[in-house]
């Protein structure tokens, strides 16, 4: 609606999460054979789309995105999420480009998942009895030891560019405060080879995740 013209009077930051789905040009983009030749190289048997969305973080408004692990939403054991990251726009830390921790997907486990609400309440997070590291198989290899503070690498790329980033990766973004949009678009695949819980708040109520 026309809300979405107006980030000043009706500010939207993103629109989910299954752009895949509804809208035809990213639906063509997203289920592409150079996304399934990635997937392929990385072993995954079963590549399963989990979310996508269009983030857009307009110019003044577009807010700041604390650390994350993308594979808390899409939770599966072993972890196995993986989003691809795409600008739509050219990304600086001006207007709040995407800043990763580098390594931290070997160090920093999942210590919670995203689920659904019991009797269609809001989701929750879910603190795991166990924390869950990445494997030593192609989807990450576990670090020594778990790090507490990490060093954030802002990654300022122009529009067009992919990004890759790990289910356990800690990444974050800062506000835009400029005078150009950031707008970008992501989605997330899992392995359906691996167990994702029946209750996992991303999994559609109408059947399984599409394939890649």
């Amino acid at each position: 609606n026309s809300a979405a013209f107006e980030p000043h009077n009706a500010p939207i930051a993103r629109l989910g999460c299954g752009i895949h789905q509804h809208l035809p040009l990213f639906r063509q983009l997203t289920h592409s054979a150079f996304h399934r030749s990635i997937a392929t190289s990385l072993d995954y048997t079963t590549p399963l789309i989990t979310q996508s969305q269009l983030i857009t973080k307009p110019a003044h408004v577009g807010g700041r995105i604390n650390p994350h692990q993308d594979g808390c939403s899409s939770f599966t054991n072993p972890p196995s999420a993986l989003t691809f990251w795409y600008a739509l726009e050219d990304a600086s830390l001006e207007n709040g480009c995407l800043s990763v921790a580098p390594g931290s997907h070997l160090t920093e486990p999942l210590k919670e998942r995203l689920a659904k609400g019991t009797e269609g309440g809001r989701p929750e997070f879910i603190q795991l009895r166990k924390p869950v590291w990445a494997t030593s198989s192609a989807h990450g290899g576990r670090g020594p030891h778990q790090r507490r503070e990490y060093e954030y690498l802002p990654l300022e790329v122009k529009k067009g560019t992919l990004i890759l980033c790990h289910g356990n990766l800690m990444h974050a973004s800062g506000a835009n405060r400029s005078d150009k949009g950031r707008m970008a678009y992501i989605f997330t695949i899992i392995d359906g080879s691996v167990d994702c819980p029946a209750d996992a708040y991303l999994r559609p109520l109408d059947g399984d995740f599409l394939k890649l």
